[in-house]
């Protein structure tokens, strides 16, 4: 599994969209949807928050994304 759809499957865990999870970390909904496809890769500050706004840790995050 790789980052993008670590994020979409702990999304779906939580029942909350891409939308929500922008408007959380603070970034537009075409750049979560590019991080989410992969096509864009975030700053180890913007994982910190989206491992925050989806209440897990980073490194969790980052090892469902390996």
């Amino acid at each position: 599994m790789d980052l993008g759809e670590a994020i979409l499957v702990m999304l779906a865990r939580r029942k909350k969209s891409q939308t929500w999870l922008a408007k959380e970390v603070s970034v537009s909904r075409p750049y979560m949807s590019s991080l989410c496809h992969n096509n864009r890769e975030p700053s180890w500050s913007l994982l910190n928050r989206i491992s925050t706004a989806l209440d897990c840790k980073l490194s969790k995050l980052i090892a469902e994304g390996e």
